[in-house]
């Protein structure tokens, strides 16, 4: 897509003959390639106070260049459209019979020239003619030589050559005498695109800090260059202050997300959770990975139903696979909120599903907890038989214990024993060992007595 366009229609009348030849020009759709706000730049060409004397530009090549601006831009209303190709033969013709053309004219000549070819989507051809018009410097108008500098500068930029658009660009700076917050941000992307980090903080810091000066607001795409700048050099209390501005006026999932994680950075995990959770509310969160930090963040702020009911969510919509990490995660939470019922199917289905002896550990814990003894007894012998539990010593003590509201004591007696082994849970179990005998000695007494 073409991004150079005239501002306006060089208006070619009588009066106008002995005024300054008016030219093509660009505006917004360069603006917009290049990051620039064309509502906080100040288009005008501005140059260092300097006089000079030009050449005139004599009626035949002003009354030739007319006809070139009648095929390339008609009058509205006219019924006629643009004939670039017509417009282009005209000035080939002018060429030609250009041998006795002072500076001034062929600098005329040139920049429609260099229009043109941009026109056509031929950026080659336009750097080569703005550089003809820049050559006729000192014999044209600085604004004229101004504008072909900048444009030479972007041009170049759109095609990688760095070089020559850096040094274009300071060419205009050292010509003009208002540079624009624009011209400032244009050259912190080309030296950022060179590796010149330095020099990129530097203009884009001054670009924004112009603009910010009338209490306006940047450019989203200056404000994400600076931020990417600080960014790689670890200046994270610079980053986050762009970042909170960057949410402010441009709140989008991507920001709040990289505000979080650079929260995360520096130690602020309140500012990180609420980030989080702000992105989730506006439904930000695509990637599971995201979804389940929210989550892990609940669980550590002590809200873990909060934290159980995204992940629920992200497994209906889809987001969060029911993989065993995750399911595990949804399973703490649930434990955590007190709510063994919902619990209790979650490690059930890992268990089923990654055959895993560690999540029947865990189901026959969450049976204990709900009084459902039989089937803490199942879950726990599952696990053993699974053999790839975690803890095989809490294994056995969960299974003591629900033996023990079995009143089946000598497999309680059995399990306690096994779990003695372990040195974490030696005195636990032999306390229950010990409970365990005395309470089978006093079932068996009973049973004497009543027989007796």
């Amino acid at each position: 897509m073409s991004i150079i366009k005239r501002l306006h229609t060089p208006i070619l009348t009588a009066a106008a003959f002995a005024l300054v030849f008016t030219v093509p020009v660009l505006v917004d759709q360069v603006a917009r390639k290049f990051s620039v706000s064309s509502a906080l730049v100040n288009t005008a060409e501005a140059a260092k106070q300097e006089t000079r004397k030009l050449p005139g530009l004599r009626e035949k090549i002003f009354k030739n260049l007319a006809k070139v601006a009648e095929y390339a831009s008609p009058e509205e209303g006219s019924g006629k459209e643009p004939d670039l190709k017509a417009a282009l033969a005209e000035l080939n013709k002018i060429e030609k019979r250009c041998d006795d053309c002072n500076k001034y004219e062929l600098s005329q000549v040139y920049n429609y020239f260099a229009w043109i070819s941009y026109s056509v989507e031929d950026t080659d051809g336009a750097i080569k003619y703005y550089k003809k018009v820049i050559e006729q410097s000192p014999d044209i108008p600085i604004g004229l030589e101004l504008q072909a500098l900048k444009y030479v500068s972007q041009l170049s930029f759109t095609i990688d050559k760095l070089d020559d658009s850096v040094n274009y660009l300071n060419r205009y700076i050292d010509l003009s005498d208002d540079v624009g917050a624009d011209i400032y941000q244009l050259r912190a992307s080309i030296c950022y695109q060179k590796g010149d980090k330095e020099c990129a903080i530097r203009d884009i810091n001054k670009a924004i800090s112009m603009v910010e000066e009338r209490d306006k607001i940047a450019d989203e795409q200056w404000y994400s260059l600076q931020n990417a700048l600080y960014l790689d050099k670890e200046d994270y209390k610079t980053s986050v202050a762009i970042l909170e501005k960057m949410v402010r006026n441009f709140p989008k999932h991507t920001y709040w997300i990289q505000l979080s994680s650079v929260y995360g950075v520096l130690g602020r995990d309140q500012d990180q959770w609420h980030a989080m959770d702000a992105i989730y509310l506006m439904g930000g969160l695509k990637k599971p990975q995201d979804v389940v930090n929210l989550a892990y963040m609940y669980i550590g702020e002590g809200v873990p139903f909060r934290a159980a009911k995204i992940l629920e969510k992200g497994m209906k919509d889809k987001v969060v696979e029911r993989s065993e990490k995750y399911l595990d995660v949804l399973a703490i939470a649930w434990r955590q909120a007190k709510n063994p019922e919902k619990a209790a199917p979650v490690l059930k289905e890992i268990g089923d599903r990654f055959n895993s002896g560690e999540a029947y550990s865990k189901l026959s814990g969450v049976y204990l907890d709900m009084d459902k003894n039989q089937a803490s007894v199942d879950a726990a012998l599952t696990a053993i038989k699974k053999g790839n539990a975690k803890d095989e010593a809490g294994v056995y003590s969960n299974l003591g214990i629900a033996y023990m509201e079995l009143k089946k004591f000598d497999s309680a007696i059995n399990a306690f024993t096994k779990a003695s082994k372990s040195k974490k849970h030696k005195q636990f179990a032999n306390s229950w060992l010990k409970y365990a005998k005395s309470e089978k000695q006093r079932k068996e007494a009973l049973a004497s007595a009543l027989n007796g």
